[in-house]
Formats: structure tokens, sequence, C-alpha cells
């Protein structure tokens, strides 16, 4: 959900020095802070038995026997790419409505990305991944996106007896069910991401999963570095004061973005998963269902406060699902995305817009994907707050639905 793809706050002197309702928090508690703690105490910022333990909890919850943690969910695409063989002469099919990240991956492994249309909501369909084959298509990535899942059970069949490739990208939707299995477990592989806006929020980090015991030997004969104890701990106070404190710390952090500017895209070096990564995400794992739970109560009673509005929320809130946040289509005679969140902020909530196709980044005209491009200009993701529920705010969120 941080995916460089993302629309970011350029009108900055618009919008509200804090949030009422503020994106992108993680919900860490005092399991999270002594893990933390803990290993800055230590010293075992790098290396510790934590990762192993994560892999192990995420094994089992996934019904996989094997698991590879690695230092970032984009990295765990491209360990599964290079562990599938895929090289210079293949093609990887890829939703166009998706973060950049994996596009990143895809390219970094060498392959050439082509892209599938959304369906009539978020995800690629089993349609749309039919109609991106080719002769050369070496794989298939299916993501499921913002705690959402995509009919993968579907594309599983269509790609059988193919010796097409699945990878199952569950980073979004971590403990989230299709057809009753977890997502994740399909295909030949799947990722799961623990870095920050994701339902297994940690600070960093990603795995690798798999059935398949060649593909996982393989994976782990590849070469990963080791980061250094100051980048891990950096990044993790970071995200403590940053995202956990974003509503006090806002401002400061403007100020100090205003203040030290600088190229914010950075290329993470493959590497094994830290210690302290994988404590924060194994607290995470270990609350996943009350969390998961708690959140879909709160998106119900946001939208019974929506009333008729209501309507225009594309997020399923069964307990297949682990929302992480509400994800509305704004009717077509409503204003502008980007107008839409600049009010929205106003009032104090803290909105994002989609994704920006991946069409656009290859000079592919829109034409080629209408529903990717549909879900740009229409779609904007709202936080899941307690202080959504108010009246307030619930009537502001309610003005920018209207038709």
């Amino acid at each position: 959900m941080s995916g460089r793809g993302e629309a970011s706050d350029r009108k900055v002197p618009t919008l509200p020095r804090f949030y009422a309702s503020p994106f992108f928090v993680p919900a860490w508690g005092w399991g999270e802070l002594r893990a933390t703690a803990r290993c800055l105490a230590t010293g075992r910022i790098v290396r510790g038995g934590e990762p192993a333990r994560l892999a192990r909890e995420v094994q089992a919850l996934l019904g996989v026997r094997h698991a590879v943690p690695v230092n970032q969910g984009r990295v765990a695409i491209l360990l599964a790419l290079r562990a599938l063989g895929t090289g210079e002469q293949d093609e990887v099919v890829l939703p166009s409505y998706l973060c950049r990240s994996v596009l990143d991956a895809v390219r970094a492994a060498g392959a050439r990305p082509v892209l599938a249309d959304a369906g009539a909501g978020l995800h690629v369909t089993a349609e749309s991944v039919r109609r991106a084959l080719t002769p050369a298509t070496r794989c298939v990535i299916v993501p499921h996106l913002y705690g959402n899942v995509a009919p993968v059970d579907a594309i599983e069949n269509e790609l059988r007896g193919t010796g097409i490739a699945l990878i199952d990208d569950a980073a979004q939707s971590f403990g989230a069910r299709c057809g009753g299995r977890r997502v994740g477990s399909f295909g030949r592989c799947g990722i799961v991401s623990t870095s920050l806006g994701k339902s297994l929020s940690g600070a960093a980090g990603g795995l690798l999963v798999t059935d398949d015991a060649g593909l996982f030997e393989r994976a782990i004969a590849l070469r990963l570095g080791v980061e250094r104890p100051g980048t891990v701990a950096r990044r993790a106070l970071a995200a403590w004061v940053w995202f956990r404190l974003r509503r006090f710390t806002l401002p400061l952090k403007r100020r100090s973005d205003r203040l030290f500017s600088r190229n914010q895209a950075s290329r993470t070096t493959a590497g094994a998963m830290s210690n302290l990564d994988a404590a924060i995400a194994l607290q995470q794992c270990r609350s996943l269902e009350h969390r998961a739970s708690s959140r879909r109560h709160r998106a119900r009673r946001v939208l019974d406060a929506l009333g008729d509005a209501r309507r225009h929320c594309i997020s399923d809130l069964s307990d297949s699902c682990v929302p992480l946040g509400l994800v509305f289509l704004l009717p077509p005679a409503a204003r502008p995305a980007e107008e839409a969140t600049l009010q929205l902020a106003r009032a104090g909530i803290e909105v994002r817009r989609g994704y920006a196709p991946l069409h656009h980044e290859l000079g592919i005209p829109p034409g080629a994907f209408p529903n990717a491009e549909a879900l740009w200009r229409r779609a904007i993701l709202v936080p899941l707050s307690r202080t959504l529920e108010a009246r307030g705010a619930s009537n502001a969120l309610r003005d920018v639905l209207r038709d």
C-alpha cells in the first residue's frame, strides 16, 4: 500500500497539520514495543532466531512446508522468479493496477512484463489473464489488494496443465481466504510481506513460501546479503516515530522532509530478514486473527454510518478477508479523486488514491486497460480509524461520494 504508484501529499500547504483519522498507522502495541526493545538491548538486531520462528508460524498458518524470510517483499518476488528459472526470453503476466515494486522485481529478474486488466473490482480475472498469455509466458503473478482476495483459485485452474507457474502474492492480504484456502498457498509459490501498511505489518521484510522442495532448494541457494545493524535499527525506530505515532508526528515529519529533501526511492539489496524485523512481525502474526476481526467490525460500523453512500464501497467485509482500509469508487459524476482526497484531508481524514496504472510506466495507451484506468481515476482508500465513526467524519465522506 505504500508503493511508489500511489498518489502522494504533493499539495502539502493545503493539508492539515494533524489528522484525526491518519493513514498508514500500524497496529503495534506493547508486544511489538517489547520485541523492538529486546533486540536493541541485546544487540541481536540482524542475527538471531526470530526469522526462523516467524517462518514456522507462517508455514503453519498457510499449511505450506517451506518459507524463506528476506528483507523486503519485492526481494521475495525476485527470489521466486529466479528460483523458477525466469530469464530474458520469458514473459511474466501481472496486473496493470498494481504497485510499482512488483514491476521492479520482474525487471530485475530480466523478464519482460506483460500486463492484464483488472475486472470490475480491484483484481485480475481468469479471463483477463487468459488474454495476456503468449507462448513466451513463464509465470503469472496474482496479487491480492488491500486485504481483499483475487480469484486466484479460478486462475490456478486456468493455468493447470500449461506449464506456466503461478505466484500467489498475498503481500497485502495475508490471513485472507479464497475458497477456504489461505491466500499465499496457491500456485508454485506464494509471497508474504511484513512491511508497513500490510496485514502482517512490521517495519520491513517478506517471505517466499512454497510446497515445492526443488523451488525452495534453488531459492535458498541464491546469495543473500546481510543488512547493517544501524540500517535496521534506524528503520524500525523511524517506523515507530513517523508511522505508529503519525497522528502526532506528521507536522515534524513534513518539516524534516522539507529541510532534508532527498530522493525517497531506494534500491534495496536482496538480503535475509533481520532479527528485529522478524521479531515485530512475529508479534503481528500471533495477533492476526484478532486484528482482522476488529477491523471488519469497525468497517461495518463505518459503512452503517454512511447510509446509502455505502454502495460505493468495494471492500469485501466477509470473514474471508482482512480489510486494511475501505476502498471506495467515486461515482462518475462526483468530483475527481484528487479533489476528493484534499477535501477529506481538510476534514481530518488522510485518504490515499489508488495505484497509477503500470501501463503508464510502460508507455501503453490507456484504452488497452480500461478498468485499471477507471480504478486509478475513481478509487480512494480510507483508513479504518476509530474516529472515522464520528458524525463529522462520516458526513464528510458521504459528501464526496454524492452522485
